[in-house]
């Protein structure tokens, strides 16, 4: 998302310090305090489209693998 945004990518312990507090809310911290409320919102629409991408890709690898899905799940605050 920050790459596709022209901006420097952050270090994934700063992050992880991000996660935890929904998905707009990762987003405008990972763009830092100088970003507007158009380019937050920018950048969740790229930031959903990733993930959900990701979550696809994921659970096509574990079902042609012929595994089960694990029991452990991301909960994610979409916007309304």
């Amino acid at each position: 998302m920050l790459r596709e945004m022209g901006r420097e990518e952050l270090h994934e312990d700063t992050i992880s310090g991000y996660i935890g507090h929904g998905a707009p809310q990762l987003v405008r911290r990972a763009l830092g305090g100088s970003a507007s409320d158009q380019e937050c919102e920018r950048a969740l629409q790229f930031f959903c489209s990733h993930y959900k991408r990701a979550q696809t890709g994921q659970h096509l690898r574990l079902s042609r693998r012929g595994r089960k899905r694990s029991n452990t799940s991301l909960l994610i605050r979409w916007p309304s």
